[in-house]
């Protein structure tokens, strides 16, 4: 697939890449770089616990936005507040690696389940 990229690259840029001294484009450095780190790049698709993307923040932003974008906006910052600390609880439990239905539960019991204890 690379290959692929590299051919129809230099191909339609044969003239330019002619030249001695002539800046590397954007297209050029990321299949250079996408060539040099494979085995990096494509791990998620042999190692199954390593997910898509590395991006922890922008997947717990991302529900707010949702949210958000569905219903306009939040009505009161009440509302808001019970929004993000429902999240960030949800989100910490899965970090954490607990079943995120049996501490939802238990918030609800005399021994609720503390996700960030061991």
């Amino acid at each position: 697939m690379l290959k692929a990229g590299f051919d129809e690259y230099y191909t339609k840029n044969v003239e330019l890449y002619s030249k001695k001294k002539v800046k590397k484009s954007v297209n050029l450095n990321l299949l250079n770089r996408l060539n040099g780190y494979k085995d990096q790049v494509l791990a998620f698709m042999y190692d199954f616990d390593i997910p898509f993307d590395n991006n922890l923040a922008e997947r717990d932003l991302r529900m707010a936005k949702v949210k958000q974008k569905v219903s306009g906006t939040f009505r009161s910052y009440t509302g808001a507040n019970a929004f993000t600390r429902i999240r960030r609880y949800v989100s910490t439990v899965r970090k954490r690696g607990k079943n995120t239905l049996d501490c939802i539960e238990s918030v609800f019991t005399a021994n609720p389940i503390d996700p960030t204890l061991a």
